[in-house]
């Protein structure tokens, strides 16, 4: 009777491992590509495992929300038999990027569908261009500056910029839209700014030569402006300065010629006069 009840346990067990063995391989997978896999080259081999039977096609969808790029990929089930599937595409048909999700949707001769998704997959072929055309390069403002850059569309998801001056540096995620990065920035001083635009396709970056950038703007008054009202006012003090020592200069040589008599005659004058009244008596 305990052999029974011990035969028994056992056949129970080897039942529930192949049930177990049994639901493990039937399971539905997207074998290739897998979740967070990097994936380039024209000859990709998709592939996956369905539970449906019999197995007649798989349409895989590729999609991505950065590039917003969109491929399609039919496998078909040419023997009639078996739940796998494989197909081939050109991965350069995509645009580069690090969001990719696969979605596989199967379907049987009874119509019966079944969805197979998997996410976070990158396409990695090309390498961004180098931004271009980068402005502006002279600004009489620090506020509200503009600055835009040129970059090939194809080859490009987004770019950052790094503000660098002798004592600020700054790194800024632009606005990315087709063929140009923006952003509008409000430098804390005027002065020399190296301006470097990274352009980037989630997967690899290159970086443009450092454009220059002047501000000549201090405290409100455009500093040509501001250096030329100084040295405006430096000359009319200067002039107010010699006018003074004219003066003064003047004053002494007179006190000492006696210029400065009473009734504002000079000597020699007050002794004519003096003559002449003598002359009359």
């Amino acid at each position: 009777m305990a052999n029974n009840k011990t035969i028994g346990k056992w056949v129970l067990l080897v039942t529930m491992f192949v049930l177990f063995i049994g639901a493990a391989q039937a399971a539905a997978v997207l074998v290739r590509p897998a979740t967070s896999e990097s994936i380039t080259g024209a000859t990709y081999n998709v592939s996956l495992t369905s539970t449906l039977t019999p197995l007649v096609n798989c349409s895989v969808v590729a999609t991505s929300t950065a590039t917003g790029d969109t491929a399609t990929i039919m496998a078909y089930n040419y023997t009639g038999s078996g739940t796998a599937l494989n197909a081939t595409f050109d991965t350069t048909d995509l645009e580069d990027g690090a969001d990719y999700s696969f979605a596989a949707t199967c379907y049987n001769t009874t119509s019966q569908t079944e969805t197979i998704t998997t996410t976070s997959v990158t396409v990695d072929n090309t390498v961004p261009t180098a931004p271009s055309a980068i402005t502006p390069t002279t600004a009489s403002d620090k506020a509200n500056v503009a600055i835009s850059s040129t970059v090939v569309a194809a080859t490009t998801t987004g770019c950052t910029a790094v503000l660098a001056s002798s004592y600020s540096t700054e790194t800024v995620t632009m606005t990315h839209s087709g063929a140009t990065c923006t952003y509008t920035y409000s430098f804390p001083g005027s002065g020399i700014w190296a301006i470097t635009i990274t352009a980037s396709d989630g997967t690899n970056s290159t970086a443009a030569s450092a454009s220059s950038l002047k501000i000549s703007e201090q405290g409100g008054v455009a500093v040509g402006a501001a250096s030329t009202a100084a040295r405006s006012t430096k000359v009319d003090d200067n002039k107010k300065i010699f006018f003074v020592l004219l003066l003064g200069v003047g004053a002494v040589v007179g006190y000492q010629k006696g210029w400065f008599g009473k009734g504002g005659s000079s000597p020699r004058k007050r002794k004519r006069s003096s003559k002449k009244r003598k002359g009359r008596y």
